[in-house]
Protein backbone atom coordinates (compact mmCIF):
# COMPACT_ATOMS: atom_id res chain seq x y z
CA UNK A 1 0.00 0.00 0.00
CA UNK A 2 1.44 3.61 -0.74
CA UNK A 3 2.23 5.65 2.01
CA UNK A 4 1.39 9.47 2.56
CA UNK A 5 4.32 11.85 3.25
CA UNK A 6 3.10 11.55 7.20
CA UNK A 7 4.00 7.62 7.59
CA UNK A 8 7.41 7.84 5.92
CA UNK A 9 10.07 7.84 8.57
CA UNK A 10 11.44 11.29 8.24
CA UNK A 11 15.01 10.01 8.08
CA UNK A 12 14.80 8.76 11.62
CA UNK A 13 14.73 12.13 13.17
CA UNK A 14 11.48 12.75 14.71
CA UNK A 15 8.00 12.32 13.55
CA UNK A 16 5.11 14.22 13.94
CA UNK A 17 1.68 13.78 12.77
CA UNK A 18 0.24 15.86 10.08
CA UNK A 19 -2.32 18.30 10.40
CA UNK A 20 -3.81 21.46 8.65
CA UNK A 21 -1.83 23.51 6.80
CA UNK A 22 1.34 21.89 7.52
CA UNK A 23 4.26 20.83 5.37
CA UNK A 24 6.63 17.27 6.38
CA UNK A 25 9.74 18.14 7.20
CA UNK A 26 13.19 16.59 8.92
CA UNK A 27 12.64 19.10 11.85
CA UNK A 28 8.61 17.88 11.83
CA UNK A 29 5.27 20.20 10.00
CA UNK A 30 6.44 23.13 8.62
CA UNK A 31 3.40 25.76 9.35
CA UNK A 32 2.25 28.15 6.53
CA UNK A 33 1.58 31.69 7.73
CA UNK A 34 -0.94 33.34 5.87
CA UNK A 35 0.21 36.85 4.82
CA UNK A 36 -1.13 40.05 6.31
CA UNK A 37 -0.98 43.16 8.38
CA UNK A 38 -0.20 43.73 12.14
CA UNK A 39 1.24 46.05 14.86
CA UNK A 40 4.08 44.93 16.42
CA UNK A 41 6.32 45.98 19.18
CA UNK A 42 4.69 48.07 22.49
CA UNK A 43 3.24 51.18 22.89
CA UNK A 44 6.08 53.33 24.71
CA UNK A 45 8.37 50.81 24.21
CA UNK A 46 12.19 51.90 23.96
CA UNK A 47 13.69 49.61 21.42
CA UNK A 48 10.49 48.12 19.89
CA UNK A 49 7.74 51.18 19.66
CA UNK A 50 5.10 49.88 18.05
CA UNK A 51 4.83 49.74 14.04
CA UNK A 52 2.14 48.79 11.35
CA UNK A 53 3.92 46.30 9.24
CA UNK A 54 2.74 43.83 6.29
CA UNK A 55 3.71 40.43 6.40
CA UNK A 56 4.18 37.88 3.21
CA UNK A 57 3.26 34.46 3.57
CA UNK A 58 5.74 31.91 4.10
CA UNK A 59 6.73 28.60 6.59
CA UNK A 60 7.60 28.23 10.20
CA UNK A 61 8.44 25.16 11.57
CA UNK A 62 5.51 24.30 14.37
CA UNK A 63 8.77 23.18 17.18
CA UNK A 64 11.95 24.27 18.13
CA UNK A 65 15.13 22.22 17.06
CA UNK A 66 15.28 18.96 19.26
CA UNK A 67 18.71 17.64 20.60
CA UNK A 68 18.91 14.85 18.10
CA UNK A 69 17.58 17.15 15.12
CA UNK A 70 20.71 19.64 15.80
CA UNK A 71 23.05 16.64 16.78
CA UNK A 72 22.20 14.61 13.51
CA UNK A 73 23.42 17.96 11.57
CA UNK A 74 26.54 17.99 13.74
CA UNK A 75 27.53 14.26 13.18
CA UNK A 76 27.53 14.88 9.50
CA UNK A 77 28.82 18.20 9.12
CA UNK A 78 30.64 19.28 12.42
CA UNK A 79 31.61 16.09 14.29
CA UNK A 80 34.19 17.92 16.35
CA UNK A 81 31.94 20.61 18.01
CA UNK A 82 31.53 20.64 21.29
CA UNK A 83 27.77 20.91 21.71
CA UNK A 84 28.28 16.73 20.16
CA UNK A 85 29.71 16.02 23.87
CA UNK A 86 26.73 16.34 26.86
CA UNK A 87 29.38 17.38 29.54
CA UNK A 88 29.35 20.63 27.51
CA UNK A 89 25.59 20.90 27.40
CA UNK A 90 25.81 19.92 31.23
CA UNK A 91 27.25 22.77 32.84
CA UNK A 92 24.73 25.36 31.18
CA UNK A 93 21.89 23.47 33.51
CA UNK A 94 24.15 22.43 36.40
CA UNK A 95 23.57 18.91 35.97
CA UNK A 96 26.39 16.47 37.04
CA UNK A 97 27.78 14.48 34.32
CA UNK A 98 25.74 11.32 33.72
CA UNK A 99 22.52 13.09 33.90
CA UNK A 100 20.51 12.33 30.40
CA UNK A 101 19.17 15.19 28.37
CA UNK A 102 16.36 14.19 26.58
CA UNK A 103 16.91 14.17 22.49
CA UNK A 104 13.36 15.88 22.32
CA UNK A 105 14.64 18.49 24.32
CA UNK A 106 15.12 21.71 22.28
CA UNK A 107 19.00 22.04 21.51
CA UNK A 108 20.34 25.25 23.42
CA UNK A 109 23.66 26.41 23.67
CA UNK A 110 23.64 27.20 20.33
CA UNK A 111 25.85 30.04 18.72
CA UNK A 112 23.92 32.41 15.19
CA UNK A 113 26.45 30.48 13.20
CA UNK A 114 25.47 27.27 13.93
CA UNK A 115 21.87 27.99 13.52
CA UNK A 116 23.22 29.60 9.91
CA UNK A 117 24.86 26.06 9.63
CA UNK A 118 22.12 24.08 10.52
CA UNK A 119 19.50 25.93 7.60
CA UNK A 120 21.66 25.58 4.93
CA UNK A 121 22.28 21.99 5.55
CA UNK A 122 18.70 21.42 6.26
CA UNK A 123 18.18 22.93 2.85
CA UNK A 124 20.83 20.23 1.37
CA UNK A 125 18.89 17.00 2.71
CA UNK A 126 15.43 18.66 1.31
CA UNK A 127 16.63 19.39 -1.94
CA UNK A 128 16.02 23.25 -1.69
CA UNK A 129 18.11 25.83 -3.06
CA UNK A 130 20.64 27.10 0.60
CA UNK A 131 19.38 30.50 1.51
CA UNK A 132 22.64 31.54 2.97
CA UNK A 133 26.34 32.03 1.59
CA UNK A 134 29.15 32.13 3.98
CA UNK A 135 32.96 32.95 3.93
CA UNK A 136 34.63 31.98 7.37
CA UNK A 137 37.66 33.20 8.77
CA UNK A 138 41.10 32.33 8.45
CA UNK A 139 42.71 30.85 11.23
CA UNK A 140 41.63 28.41 14.55
CA UNK A 141 38.57 30.42 14.54
CA UNK A 142 36.59 30.09 11.35
CA UNK A 143 33.67 32.11 13.08
CA UNK A 144 35.88 34.63 13.33
CA UNK A 145 35.11 37.54 10.29
CA UNK A 146 32.84 35.44 9.15
CA UNK A 147 30.22 36.95 6.33
CA UNK A 148 26.66 35.85 5.40
CA UNK A 149 25.03 36.98 2.39
CA UNK A 150 21.49 35.94 2.41
CA UNK A 151 19.51 34.64 -0.69
CA UNK A 152 15.76 36.16 -0.13
CA UNK A 153 14.43 34.32 -2.87
CA UNK A 154 15.81 30.72 -2.16
CA UNK A 155 13.22 28.46 -1.00
CA UNK A 156 15.67 26.63 1.81
CA UNK A 157 15.33 27.19 5.08
CA UNK A 158 16.58 29.93 7.03
CA UNK A 159 15.84 31.75 10.04
CA UNK A 160 12.84 33.96 10.52
CA UNK A 161 13.26 37.63 10.08
CA UNK A 162 12.01 39.25 13.93
CA UNK A 163 9.24 40.77 12.27
CA UNK A 164 8.37 37.18 11.00
CA UNK A 165 9.16 35.92 14.52
CA UNK A 166 6.67 38.20 16.11
CA UNK A 167 3.95 37.95 13.32
CA UNK A 168 3.69 34.07 13.84
CA UNK A 169 4.29 34.35 17.76
CA UNK A 170 1.40 36.74 18.53
CA UNK A 171 -0.72 35.07 15.35
CA UNK A 172 -1.01 38.29 13.61
CA UNK A 173 -1.20 39.96 16.56
CA UNK A 174 -4.75 38.25 17.28
CA UNK A 175 -3.46 36.03 20.02
CA UNK A 176 -4.57 37.48 23.08
CA UNK A 177 -2.79 34.81 25.32
CA UNK A 178 1.09 35.76 24.15
CA UNK A 179 0.54 39.17 25.64
CA UNK A 180 -1.03 38.48 29.35
CA UNK A 181 0.09 39.40 32.53
CA UNK A 182 -1.22 36.94 34.18
CA UNK A 183 1.83 34.55 34.69
CA UNK A 184 -1.00 31.29 35.60
CA UNK A 185 -2.26 31.71 32.09
CA UNK A 186 0.42 31.37 30.43
CA UNK A 187 1.87 28.78 32.25
CA UNK A 188 -0.30 26.42 29.91
CA UNK A 189 1.22 27.69 26.85
CA UNK A 190 4.99 28.36 27.96
CA UNK A 191 8.05 27.40 30.55
CA UNK A 192 9.76 29.90 32.15
CA UNK A 193 11.81 30.41 35.71
CA UNK A 194 8.62 30.38 37.95
CA UNK A 195 7.38 26.66 36.39
CA UNK A 196 10.05 25.20 34.78
CA UNK A 197 12.84 24.65 37.06
CA UNK A 198 15.09 26.66 35.25
CA UNK A 199 15.18 23.76 33.03
CA UNK A 200 14.23 23.16 29.24
CA UNK A 201 11.45 20.73 28.44
CA UNK A 202 10.50 18.23 25.55
CA UNK A 203 9.32 20.23 22.77
CA UNK A 204 5.19 20.36 22.46
CA UNK A 205 4.47 19.52 25.93
CA UNK A 206 2.92 22.98 26.33
CA UNK A 207 -0.40 24.83 24.52
CA UNK A 208 -0.28 25.94 21.31
CA UNK A 209 -0.82 29.84 19.84
CA UNK A 210 -3.67 30.02 17.68
CA UNK A 211 -1.54 29.13 14.80
CA UNK A 212 -0.27 25.61 15.88
CA UNK A 213 2.87 27.01 16.97
CA UNK A 214 4.59 25.52 20.00
CA UNK A 215 6.81 27.01 22.74
CA UNK A 216 6.90 30.20 20.79
CA UNK A 217 7.68 32.02 25.08
CA UNK A 218 9.97 30.12 27.00
CA UNK A 219 11.80 27.17 27.15
CA UNK A 220 15.27 27.90 24.37
CA UNK A 221 15.71 31.43 23.09
CA UNK A 222 15.44 31.49 19.76
CA UNK A 223 17.86 33.48 17.49
CA UNK A 224 16.08 35.37 14.30
CA UNK A 225 17.97 36.75 10.98
CA UNK A 226 18.47 40.19 12.14
CA UNK A 227 21.14 42.74 12.99
CA UNK A 228 20.24 43.80 16.79
CA UNK A 229 19.75 47.84 16.47
CA UNK A 230 18.83 49.25 19.09
CA UNK A 231 16.80 52.33 16.92
CA UNK A 232 15.70 50.41 13.91
CA UNK A 233 11.76 50.24 14.64
CA UNK A 234 12.45 53.58 14.31
CA UNK A 235 13.42 53.69 10.72
CA UNK A 236 12.29 50.08 9.78
CA UNK A 237 10.59 49.61 5.86
CA UNK A 238 6.92 48.69 7.01
CA UNK A 239 6.65 45.59 4.49
CA UNK A 240 8.48 41.88 5.29
CA UNK A 241 11.66 44.37 7.06
CA UNK A 242 14.93 42.19 7.32
CA UNK A 243 16.72 44.36 9.52
CA UNK A 244 19.51 46.54 9.52
CA UNK A 245 22.17 46.32 7.47
CA UNK A 246 24.78 46.42 10.55
CA UNK A 247 23.78 46.56 14.34
CA UNK A 248 24.17 49.28 16.67
CA UNK A 249 23.88 47.93 20.85
CA UNK A 250 25.82 50.45 22.91
CA UNK A 251 24.96 48.50 25.88
CA UNK A 252 27.31 45.69 24.28
CA UNK A 253 29.56 44.63 27.46
CA UNK A 254 31.41 42.42 24.98
CA UNK A 255 32.99 45.52 23.38
CA UNK A 256 31.31 45.04 19.84
CA UNK A 257 28.63 47.29 19.73
CA UNK A 258 27.92 46.40 15.98
CA UNK A 259 27.82 42.55 15.48
CA UNK A 260 24.86 41.43 17.69
CA UNK A 261 21.94 39.34 16.74
CA UNK A 262 18.27 39.18 17.29
CA UNK A 263 17.16 36.67 20.24
CA UNK A 264 13.74 36.33 20.84
CA UNK A 265 11.09 34.70 22.99
CA UNK A 266 13.29 34.53 26.15
CA UNK A 267 13.99 31.18 27.52
CA UNK A 268 13.48 28.29 30.87
CA UNK A 269 15.67 30.90 33.08
CA UNK A 270 13.53 33.73 32.16
CA UNK A 271 11.39 35.26 34.91
CA UNK A 272 7.69 35.65 33.65
CA UNK A 273 8.34 39.08 32.92
CA UNK A 274 11.16 38.98 30.97
CA UNK A 275 9.30 37.07 28.42
CA UNK A 276 6.69 38.69 26.24
CA UNK A 277 5.92 38.43 22.67
CA UNK A 278 7.36 41.90 21.87
CA UNK A 279 10.51 41.52 23.36
CA UNK A 280 13.76 41.79 21.76
CA UNK A 281 17.29 40.83 23.32
CA UNK A 282 20.74 41.16 21.64
CA UNK A 283 23.58 38.89 21.65
CA UNK A 284 27.10 38.58 19.90
CA UNK A 285 26.60 36.06 17.14
CA UNK A 286 29.81 33.60 18.33
CA UNK A 287 28.86 33.47 22.20
CA UNK A 288 27.64 30.93 24.29
CA UNK A 289 27.47 32.61 27.71
CA UNK A 290 23.25 32.89 26.73
CA UNK A 291 22.90 29.39 28.00
CA UNK A 292 19.79 28.47 26.49
CA UNK A 293 19.89 29.71 22.83
CA UNK A 294 18.00 27.47 20.16
CA UNK A 295 16.31 27.99 17.16
CA UNK A 296 13.38 27.19 14.82
CA UNK A 297 13.72 27.76 11.22
CA UNK A 298 11.53 29.26 8.08
CA UNK A 299 10.92 29.05 4.46
CA UNK A 300 9.95 30.89 1.63
CA UNK A 301 6.33 29.78 0.69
Amino acid sequence: MRKTACQLLIFGLFQLGCSAGATPSLVGQMVEIPAGQFIRGQAGGNDNPQQLLNISNFLISQYEVTLKQFRSFLQEDNPKSYLLDDRYLLQVINKPVGFVIPETWPMYRVNYFESIEFCNWLSRKEGFQEAYSMVYGIGRDKYKDIKIAWNDSANGYRLPTEAEWEYAASAGGNDRIMTTTDPKELSDYAWFSENSDDLPHPIGLKKPNKWGLYDMLGNVSEWCWDYYDVNYYRSSVTKDPKGPIIGNNPENEFGDTKSDRVLRGGDATFYFRWIGVANRAPAPPDTRTFGLTGLRVARNR
